[in-house]
């Protein structure tokens, strides 16, 4: 071995034994055990599965149904639209049957208004049996739909729509249990016979004020009116009459204001489900107010329309010939004036349920309560 190599062999050893003992500069791996990266991957699978419906968005659609829940939209009504639709020129993609209704996919938003107005004249043309509304038709893949995936419902900020904000008349609704209630006093006494000193207005805001010419018809007053509990009941001298001060508690006035906001929740309720809205919101906001927020809805104009067909039941009696002036009001019927009792004897708040039928006999519509 010569010099060279021999210098050269001691180069390299002396380059090795450094290179052994000088500290690495690569960090320890980092190894997780096999089934942690598993489920990570099956995560990331059912994520991008259920994600998945929100790539097909919804065809602008009309809905089909009719009026009565026990009918369905049939064959005939099919071919209808159908027809109607082909003639106007307006593209469909499909019409189906979704349960009792019937659902037209069209082509495009621009002819959905004018599908909805011509499909409504087509169905209604002598009498109003079908509601015909906007909606939107969902694009999911059925095997997608079997395993539970349906699109994100957007709100307001996200697809539009339209906000309507109610107030519910609480003083009128107030009023008209105390005068409602102030007739019924009236009429115990009457029947009763327990006299009463004469005054047209019983009633200042919610407090209603009877008075006698003694202590004793006070007393007997006090025993028939034991029923309005709902009244906070005081005994007072005015003009040295012995009076009777029924007063509105404050528990009676929320029950009522709580009452009323679920009456009208209800009706607002059952008036959207005619939109055929998806996800609609219908809530209550403080103590007066309803929101009504119906995401993706188009005809706006229309939803008012329908939010805004309120009106209230009354049964009242017919005024006998030898009824009292003062309980007696007047009310147009059928071209002529009729003569009716101011009382209520039911109204709507004692309603629990109202269903539409059909008279056995006459077979005209009626509706059960």
């Amino acid at each position: 071995m010569t010099n060279d190599d021999e210098t050269r062999s001691q180069n390299d050893g002396e380059a090795g034994g450094t290179l052994l003992g000088a500290p690495s500069r690569r960090g320890p791996m980092n190894v997780f055990p096999f089934w942690k990266y598993m489920l990570i991957g099956v995560i990331c699978l059912l994520g991008t599965i259920y994600a998945a419906p929100n790539v097909f968005q919804p065809d602008p659609a009309v809905q089909i149904r009719a009026l009565d829940s026990d009918d369905s939209v049939g064959v005939a009504q099919r071919a209808q639209v159908t027809a109607a639709l082909s003639d106007a020129n307006i593209g469909v993609i499909a019409i189906e049957e979704d349960g009792s209704s019937l659902l037209v996919r069209l082509a495009d938003e621009s002819t959905q208004l004018g599908a909805r107005a011509l499909i409504a004249d087509t169905l209604n043309a002598s009498s109003v049996n079908f509601v015909v509304a906007l909606a939107q038709a969902p694009r999911t893949p059925q095997w997608l739909q079997d395993l539970g995936g349906k699109p994100m419902s957007l709100g307001l900020d996200l697809f539009g729509g339209a906000h309507f904000l109610l107030q519910v008349n609480m003083d009128d609704y107030i009023a008209g249990v105390v005068d409602n209630s102030a007739e019924g006093m009236r009429d115990a006494l009457i029947d009763q016979r327990i006299r009463f000193l004469p005054n047209r207005n019983w009633i200042d805001g919610r407090t209603i004020t009877i008075s006698f010419r003694d202590d004793e018809t006070r007393s007997a007053a006090r025993e028939a009116l034991v029923e309005y509990q709902d009244f906070l009941v005081q005994e007072r001298e005015v003009g040295g009459n012995p009076i009777l001060r029924f007063t509105l508690t404050d528990e009676k006035i929320s029950a009522l204001e709580d009452r009323a906001i679920s009456q009208n929740l209800t009706s607002l309720r059952n008036r959207v489900n005619e939109l055929g809205v998806s996800e609609p919101q219908v809530q209550r906001l403080g103590r007066s107010r309803i929101v009504v927020d119906l995401p993706g809805i188009q005809d706006s104009a229309r939803a008012k329309e329908i939010l805004n067909k309120f009106a209230n039941l009354e049964f009242r009696l017919e005024a006998l010939p030898r009824a009292r002036k003062s309980q007696i009001e007047t009310y147009d019927y059928q071209g002529r004036v009729q003569d009716i009792m101011r009382r209520n004897i039911v109204t709507g708040n004692n309603v629990q349920d109202a269903q539409q039928s059909y008279d056995p006999e006459t077979s005209q519509p009626q509706v059960s309560i």
